[in-house]
C-alpha cells in the first residue's frame, strides 16, 4: 500500500505545480479550494474534458443517462480534490520518490497481472 501511495504521490507531484503559480491562478476563477489551495475553473474544465473523452471511449452509453452531465461534473471536481489532498499529504510527509521507483511503478502498472505472477513464481 505504501508503494502505491508513493507512486500516486510522485505522479501528482510531477503533474501539478503549487506555489507562486497557484496564487496567480486565483485571478482566473476559483472552482474550489482545498485547505486554502485553489482549484481553478480552467483546471476543472480540463479535468472535465479529459473525463468526457475517457467516458466516451470506454462507456459511450453513459451519456444517455439523464444526469450524465451532473455525474461528470461531480467526478471531475472529486478527482481534482482527491489529487490535491494526496499531493498535500505527500508534501506534508516529505515523501520523496526516486526516478527509478517511478519507472518501476509505471512498468509494473503496464505489465499484465498474469505475466507478473507467472514470472515471480519461478
Amino acid at each position: 500500500m505504501k508503494t502505491i501511495n508513493k507512486f500516486a504521490a510522485a505522479l501528482l507531484l510531477a503533474g501539478t505545480g503549487a506555489g507562486p503559480a497557484a496564487a496567480a491562478k486565483i485571478s482566473e476563477g476559483l472552482a474550489a479550494s482545498v485547505n486554502n489551495e485553489p482549484i481553478t475553473v480552467s483546471d476543472y474544465e480540463k479535468a472535465k474534458a479529459a473525463l468526457t473523452e475517457q467516458y466516451t471511449a470506454a462507456m459511450p452509453d453513459f451519456f444517455r443517462q439523464a444526469d450524465a452531465a451532473a455525474q461528470l461534473e461531480k467526478a471531475a471536481l472529486d478527482k481534482l480534490v482527491d489529487e490535491t489532498l494526496l499531493r498535500q499529504k505527500a508534501e506534508a510527509l516529505k515523501l520523496k520518490v526516486y526516478e527509478r521507483e517511478l519507472e518501476n511503478g509505471i512498468t509494473e502498472t503496464a505489465t499484465p497481472r498474469s505475466r507478473r505472477t507467472s514470472t515471480t513464481s519461478r
